[in-house]
């Protein structure tokens, strides 16, 4: 009978432990299937209050010049490094990549003022390329669908050190999407490798490589076009 007693309570231990390990495995499993699906769709930008910007973001704008660039923009705020960020200019036809040369973040140069004007103490490396309409074209698609399609539930992927990417359409009216850190195979982290191709090509003043991206872009647009509701136009919604 002790024996039988004994056997018994093994098998509810053994039994338990496979459920604890499979309860364990499928929580897993969830999270990283929730992280992944957050980061198919970026999410309406966090930087905006009361629909206006931050002091630091406003610094960040009047520091890049976002408010007057024409069409999109792509702002990076990585926990350390320098911010920049990517402009186009329909005037010269050109992508420009504006460099901080040190973290402003941490200059607290966003506290010289209450609305963020920066004292200019940081200065900002300008590279500009000139590209054709065909690139130009396509980046504000893919720009736009990102924005357009951004949800809230993309939240939970983010984090504290890492590195903030904003997407930006109509810059005067300064309309965000962001993600952060993105996994590489998700939509958010395929845009982002593009952008980053792209500040690359600019900066090293590589027209080819710049050009060579717009296949990549097209086919990521569509992703995101993918999540559109039937009858949707992107064109009527921003141009």
């Amino acid at each position: 009978m002790e024996n039988i007693t004994n056997i018994k309570q093994n098998t509810t231990i053994v039994g338990t432990s496979k459920v604890c390990r499979l309860t364990a495995f499928f929580a897993t499993m969830l999270v990283l299937f929730l992280s992944a699906a957050a980061q198919d769709r970026m999410i309406p930008s966090r930087i905006r209050t009361g629909g206006n910007l931050r002091g630091y973001e406003t610094a960040l704008f009047k520091y890049f010049d976002v408010w007057n660039a024409t069409g999109f923009a792509y702002l990076v705020e990585p926990s350390f490094s320098p911010e920049y960020c990517l402009t186009y200019d329909y005037k010269s036809k050109s992508l420009l990549l504006k460099k901080a040369t040190k973290n402003i973040w941490y200059a607290k140069e966003w506290y010289k003022d209450e609305l963020g004007e920066p004292s200019r103490e940081i200065a900002v490396a300008i590279y500009r390329l000139a590209v054709s309409d065909s690139l130009a074209d396509s980046l504000k698609a893919l720009i736009g669908s990102a924005v357009i399609t951004s949800s809230f539930m993309g939240d939970t992927v983010f984090g504290g050190d890492g590195v903030t990417y904003n997407f930006i359409i109509r810059p005067s009216f300064a309309m965000i999407a962001q993600c952060w850190s993105p996994k590489a195979h998700t939509n958010c982290g395929q845009a982002v490798a593009i952008m980053e191709k792209l500040c690359k090509a600019v900066e090293a003043g590589n027209n080819k490589d710049a050009e060579s991206q717009i296949n990549e872009i097209i086919r990521v647009t569509n992703i995101f076009r993918s999540f559109y509701p039937a009858g949707f136009h992107q064109e009527r919604f921003f141009w």
